[in-house]
């Protein structure tokens, strides 16, 4: 948008290649402000030397200084127009140099009467401590706009444009973020920022408290807080254990219910594609591999539109970020299960490719178990297993990106020697989801267009040797 010249302060100054008399003076008789050059920024002096004819009408014009090149081309194309009084020098008029100076300030920024705006709220804290951040200060990345500055309780309120934003967040002895939000016209979003520290203390032991969940409607967690979060072992998806508010149906099972809701009204998603469980038979490892998640963001009540019709709490897993470097690999090998991660990036197409999973092979040592006759009458079943897999491609100014993961649990008894009374008991667990979507930039915004497929199984099977007793039950939905 262009806009005009708040101010523009001219100031003349005779330094003379001619002679001139100590009481030879000129006035400027037509001004000709310069206009605000479009998208610049800051302001400051053009410094100009202009050489003006007997008749007062500048013959040419000489850069002395300037803050920056836009200035400089609206001030010469504004000096072509100036008129002065000629200069009278022993009852002639006589060619004369003049100094002129165009003041450039920058103009106050009109309020559009349509332009809606939104409000952040929150809390600025130090990570992996309860310390709050006074004095930090929060603005939008892109300026322009006010900012804030957080008080003695690390508290601060923003009034910022609605829609994509990028809140960047800076304060004494910390390391600056960026924070991505969304907001609409009108809305109130309550967050919690943490800061990490550019230095640490030795020996310092940090307690946890819990706060009340009802103070904020989102809490982000990301990097250290979801990668090395004490009794977790290094898997994001068990920080949601330790979240405010959220509990567990049964003592040791990890099943994460938003306290006050029904177990079916949270929900669990990655990068927006709804899982229906986070851990391996509901207790052991995560089913998404560990360094395929960025971030965690934890709604306690309500969650955002995109995440469906969710009455109580949604926990959001948001992929991370391809490297586009160089080749990325990770393997993880123990007793009972290993899990590997690789990063492929092929710059000549502007294709990232990210795969991982993970197999547990616990299954392979209680048959070896049982081929030894370690158990009687009846064998332990375990198989387990999980896959995630990214391919991101770059389509002229947009992207196309396929997310596909999965995981397959089979575990039970099964009667080994089909002796009458013997029991067999077995359960299955199944999903599966392929998520593809485009991203392209549409004028201020970008259009995003996508869909998602699905399909999962959950049965059990219970029998008994040597009779008709046999009961087998599954369920499975095509999404």
């Amino acid at each position: 948008m262009r806009r005009g010249l708040r101010g523009v302060v001219a100031s003349l100054l005779v330094v003379g290649t001619l002679a001139v008399a100590d009481d030879a003076v000129t006035t400027l008789l037509q001004p000709s402000p310069a206009a605000w050059p479009e998208d610049a920024g800051g302001g400051g002096d053009v410094e100009l030397l202009l050489t003006v004819d007997a008749k007062g009408r500048v013959m040419s014009v000489e850069v002395q200084s300037s803050p920056g090149e836009p200035f400089t081309a609206a001030a010469l194309s504004a000096a072509e127009g100036l008129v002065f009084e000629p200069v009278i020098l022993d009852g002639g008029a006589v060619a004369v140099v003049l100094a002129y100076r165009y003041h450039f300030m920058s103009p106050a920024r009109p309020e559009d009467a349509g332009l809606k705006t939104a409000r952040i709220v929150g809390k600025v804290m130090t990570k992996g401590t309860r310390d709050v951040v006074s004095l930090a200060q929060i603005s939008l990345s892109d300026g322009g706009h006010p900012s804030a500055e957080t008080d003695a309780e690390g508290c601060f309120t923003l009034e910022v444009p609605a829609g994509e934003l990028r809140v960047e967040v800076t304060a004494s002895g910390h390391t600056r973020r960026v924070f991505k939000e969304k907001l609409a016209a009108g809305q109130r979003l309550e967050v919690l920022y943490r800061l990490e520290p550019t230095f640490a203390r030795l020996y310092e032991t940090v307690v946890r408290g819990q706060t009340d969940r009802a103070e904020l409607s989102r809490v982000t967690l990301a990097g250290a807080e979801v990668h090395e979060a004490a009794g977790t072992g290094g898997q994001p998806l068990r920080v949601v254990m330790l979240l405010p508010g959220v509990v567990t149906p049964a003592s040791g099972l990890s099943y994460p219910l938003v306290r006050g809701s029904l177990p079916a009204a949270t929900g669990f998603f990655l990068d927006g594609v709804r899982m229906p469980q986070l851990y391996h038979l509901m207790a052991a490892s995560s089913v998404v591999h560990a360094d395929f998640i960025d971030r965690i963001d934890f709604y306690p009540a309500n969650a955002p539109t995109k995440y469906g019709r969710i009455s109580g709490g949604v926990i959001g897993a948001q992929v991370a970020k391809p490297h586009d470097d160089r080749i990325h690999a990770t393997i993880a090998v123990d007793l009972l299960q290993s899990n590997a991660l690789v990063e492929l990036p092929i710059a000549s197409t502007g294709t990232n490719i990210t795969l991982a999973g993970s197999v547990n092979y616990a299954g392979w040592l209680l048959g070896a178990l049982s081929a030894a006759n370690a158990f009687e009458g009846a064998r332990p079943v375990f198989e387990s297993y999980d896959y995630q897999a990214r391919v991101e491609q770059k389509v002229g100014r947009g992207s196309l990106r396929l997310l596909a993961f999965g995981s397959s649990d089979y575990a039970g008894v099964r009667d080994n020697d089909d002796e009458v009374g013997g029991v067999t008991i077995l359960g299955t667990s199944r999903f599966h989801r392929i998520d593809l979507r485009a991203q392209q930039p549409i004028g201020p915004g970008i259009l995003e267009v996508g869909s998602w497929v699905g399909w999962e199984t959950m049965g059990m099977t219970l029998g008994v040797s040597g009779t008709d007793n046999k009961m087998t039950g599954e369920s499975a939905k095509e999404l």
